[in-house]
């Protein structure tokens, strides 16, 4: 069980995340998309890469605002040997919203 410290940690990561894609434009958009970028190559070499709490609340944050690029990013989480089952959970329990059926 989560302290509510990590609980105020997880949500203040979160919340970071949700504006990083707020103004499409911007240059913490771009940093977002660069960080996801970087998470799919750090799955390559490491699979639980995505599961990290920092990787949880962007991938929260990118699923509520685009759902669109969400997907992309989860085929090639998938791609690159990601259990996307598994992180679509944690993404639900990072706040991400509503479970989805698994592929």
């Amino acid at each position: 069980m989560m302290s509510n410290d990590d609980l105020l940690d997880a949500a203040m990561r979160q919340n970071e995340a949700e504006r990083s894609f707020s103004a499409p434009n911007s240059d913490e958009a771009a940093s977002a998309r660069a960080r996801l970028d970087e998470l799919i190559l750090s799955t390559e070499k490491n699979a639980g890469a995505a599961f990290q709490p920092d990787a949880l609340a962007l991938l929260s944050a990118l699923k509520k605002d685009d759902k669109a690029m969400f997907e992309s990013v989860r085929a090639k989480l998938k791609d690159a040997g990601c259990r996307v089952t598994e992180l679509d959970g944690a993404i639900v329990s990072a706040g991400g919203g509503a479970d989805r059926r698994p592929t």
